[in-house]
């Protein structure tokens, strides 16, 4: 016989201006990821989405590609690695933050 168990996800929250700037501070890192790319292949733009999960202590729990333009697992691997060291405050309300950020690159 299997018992009973309860699997729920407690929402808190985080001004969208906390969010902004914590991915504002990881900036450098994402470009750097995109410029590495643009040296093999100056042509390349596109979006690349990120869903990443912000954990009640304001660390970054998981980031993983939501969508993408280039398929080009290394840059979007790397893309999501720096956001994984993204340190944002910790949500009002206890709980998790689930946020989807789209990235536009464009050369030049």
């Amino acid at each position: 016989m299997e018992s009973e168990r309860a699997c729920w996800i407690r929402f808190g929250s985080l001004p969208k201006a906390d969010i902004d700037g914590a991915v504002k501070d990881r900036m450098g890192g994402i470009r750097g990821c995109y410029q590495r790319e643009l040296l093999k292949n100056p042509n390349l733009s596109g979006t690349v989405t990120v869903k990443f999960v912000i954990a009640p202590d304001g660390s970054v729990r998981s980031a993983d590609i939501k969508s993408t333009t280039w398929n080009d697992a290394q840059v979007e691997g790397c893309i999501a690695e720096a956001l994984l060291r993204c340190e944002f405050p910790e949500p009002t309300g206890g709980g998790i933050v689930i946020v989807s950020c789209p990235f536009v690159f464009t050369p030049g």
